[in-house]
């Protein structure tokens, strides 16, 4: 099983060295990362990258993101409500969630993480568990962050998906779209 963290926070020698001793692969890495809010800048770059991500700051900006331009997933440093989870899993895009918070032993970070992984897998939206590293040392295996992800309350193959299977969709989708002639629209007989 191949392992990828979507979201390792800035890029950095030590923590790809770090990622490829725990067998994971890390975004920005292995693969690259478009974070944009920008819709122009996005379509100039779709073929270049292999994830584009957005990075809302609340609720509201997160619904505006999802409906102005296709994201490969959102990351979410807040409390997600249901609306945006329905919206993502309309618009076909991943929710990922930094575990970072997780481990910053603040109770409401903690807590914040856990309420978002729960309504995530109630509602049944796309789901990427990623480190959101600040540094080196904040790198985790595959395994963990899907441990990780299964202490906060989450099912074992939804966290397993979430580290490698749904990852995986994402590439392979935007490699078949990188290849078309014209990007989104496909061929027919």
């Amino acid at each position: 099983m191949q392992f990828i963290d979507v979201f390792a926070g800035e890029f950095s020698e030590r923590k790809l060295e770090r990622a490829r001793a725990f067998e994971i692969k890390i975004v920005p890495g292995e693969y690259n990362l478009l974070i944009s809010k920008s819709s122009s800048q996005l379509r100039k770059q779709r073929r270049k990258v292999n994830f584009i991500a957005g990075m809302p700051e609340n609720k509201q900006e997160m619904n505006s993101l999802l409906t102005d331009t296709h994201y490969d997933f959102m990351i979410v440093n807040f409390s997600i409500g249901k609306r945006n989870i329905r919206m993502a899993k309309r618009y076909e895009t991943a929710i990922a969630i930094p575990l970072s918070a997780a481990m910053s032993l603040r109770i409401s970070d903690i807590s914040r993480v856990r309420r978002n992984l729960i309504k995530i897998q109630e509602i049944g939206g796309k789901l990427l568990l990623c480190s959101g590293a600040r540094d080196f040392s904040q790198i985790r295996s595959g395994e963990d962050l899907a441990a990780i992800g299964m202490l906060l309350g989450l099912k074992k193959k939804i966290a397993l998906d979430a580290v490698s299977v749904n990852p995986l969709e994402i590439i392979r989708r935007n490699e078949k779209l990188s290849k078309q002639e014209v990007y989104g629209v496909s061929k027919t007989l």
